[in-house]
């Protein structure tokens, strides 16, 4: 499984100054009656916010752990008492957290509306499953199940129309080979070999045992290099003329490091310049004075396109730490496996993902891995999705560091380059049509509310 990287981004987007003049508590029978944030059709109450608040502060303390005290947080003490940044209180940063999401949440759940797409009742079911073994004392005083059911099935419609939307936006092959060709440097990489040559200069500390004219000489030598095993060659006679005595294993690490392999494109880099360009020029001698140095490339693979295959897969991960011990989450798992067996349908592994799935960050969304590429998983994980012999269909219960999976291998993704285009296409997509219904359903958001939930 992919470790877990949690979003702080939109607690560091906009720390949101909100006036605490009035730090009194409510009760949660009172926020429960009241309105904290609401649009036309939807409304979140002082209960359901709490829970929103709390969801985003507990994630930042689980993403930090011990290391929350590093960025002044005092997890036992009053998060209003504390100052987060630029004299704001630690309340307000992550409620300035809680109202960017439930922001989110309500302008995706108007959109859905209006686009007709709300849960099935097996949606609802699986997701009331779900909240049912959710600890209500980690989300405020008095936040109780129905609350927090509230909260997440607007979350819920939210994720799943978001996933949906996006979806829809993800480019046609054509149009992927379309912005691929219209923006090569951008997706595209190049591999080449490079050697510094160091020289001796007066009152210089640097290694170099040459004079700078012997380094000129061997650096337009290395230039001329017709390929790259001549460039090697040439080094190893470099090497051995600054030190003869220098081992066949050191030789072989020297002329091992040699090649950059997979190189992105950076503006305004002069060897990113020379790499991506038009130029048929394969090498490049690059002088540094400062370091006493002349550097020689050559390019071994001029601009090329990824093509590293990628797997799609489902999971649901069922963690030691949510079911007691390693022997019961591995019983349940292949409970579950024999469960989804006897139906075999995509929609009932994303229930049981939605219901069981200790990944939050796929159980909303079935599941669901796209276009993973071999390595970026742990590597139990890895190797069961990467197997020669994997096909589609596939269903095994597996057991990773994270706890164990119920797996199903849905088949082949994107490429690598189809994976980087279309992800940059449809993200863009996604983002000039949320700032779109972000305008057309506006929130409005109950200071007077807000500013009473405990911290």
């Amino acid at each position: 499984m992919i470790k877990k990287i949690v979003s702080i981004m939109l607690l560091a987007a906009a720390l949101f100054t909100a006036s605490c003049a009035n730090n009194a508590s409510t009760s949660a029978e009172e926020l429960r009656s009241v309105t904290a944030a609401s649009t036309e059709n939807y409304t979140v109450t002082g209960t359901m916010m709490s829970y929103y608040y709390n969801d985003v502060y507990n994630t930042f303390v689980d993403y930090y752990g011990s290391y929350v005290q590093y960025y002044g947080l005092d997890t036992g003490k009053s998060l209003r008492e504390q100052e987060a940044a630029d004299g704001q209180s630690w309340y307000d940063y992550f409620m300035g957290g809680a109202r960017l999401v439930v922001e989110d949440i309500l302008v995706l759940c108007e959109a859905a509306m209006a686009d007709g797409v709300a849960l099935s009742d097996a949606e609802k079911e699986a997701l009331g499953n779900r909240v049912d073994k959710i600890d209500t004392g980690l989300y405020g005083d008095g936040v109780n199940r129905d609350d927090i059911y509230a909260a997440k099935l607007l979350e819920a419609v939210a994720y799943k129309y978001q996933f949906m939307k996006k979806a829809e936006l993800v480019p046609s092959e054509a149009e992927l080979e379309a912005a691929r060709d219209s923006e090569v440097k951008a997706h595209s990489y190049v591999d080449y070999y490079s050697f510094p040559i160091y020289y001796a200069a007066e009152g210089s500390t640097a290694k170099g045992t040459f004079t700078e004219a012997q380094v000129i000489a061997y650096a337009d030598e290395l230039a001329r290099a017709a390929d790259e095993a001549e460039f090697k060659r040439i080094v190893e006679k470099i090497l051995l003329a600054e030190d003869p005595e220098m081992s066949d294993k050191d030789l072989k690490s020297e002329l091992d490091g040699l090649e950059t392999v997979g190189a992105l494109y950076v503006e305004g880099n002069e060897v990113s310049e020379w790499a991506f360009g038009d130029s048929t020029k394969k090498t490049l001698i690059l002088a540094n004075p400062s370091q006493t140095m002349y550097t020689v490339y050559m390019l071994t693979a001029t601009p090329y396109y990824d093509e590293t295959a990628t797997v799609n897969v489902r999971h649901v991960l069922l963690s030691e730490a949510a079911w007691g011990s390693s022997e019961a989450a591995k019983t349940k798992a292949e409970e579950l496996a024999a469960q989804f067996e006897s139906d075999g349908t995509t929609e009932a592994f994303a229930l049981l993902a939605l219901e069981y799935s200790d990944d939050e960050s796929t159980y909303y969304n079935g599941g669901l891995y796209e276009n993973l590429t071999e390595g970026r998983t742990v590597e139990a994980f890895n190797d069961w999705c990467f197997d020669p012999d994997r096909k589609a269909g596939d269903v095994e219960v597996i057991e990773s560091d994270y706890g164990w999976h119920v797996m199903l291998f849905e088949g082949e993704g994107l490429s690598a380059w189809q994976t980087s285009v279309s992800e940059s296409a449809s993200s863009d997509a996604l983002g000039i049509y949320l700032a779109e219904i972000t305008e057309k359903y506006p929130v409005t958001f109950n200071d007077d509310v807000i500013n009473t939930i405990p911290d």
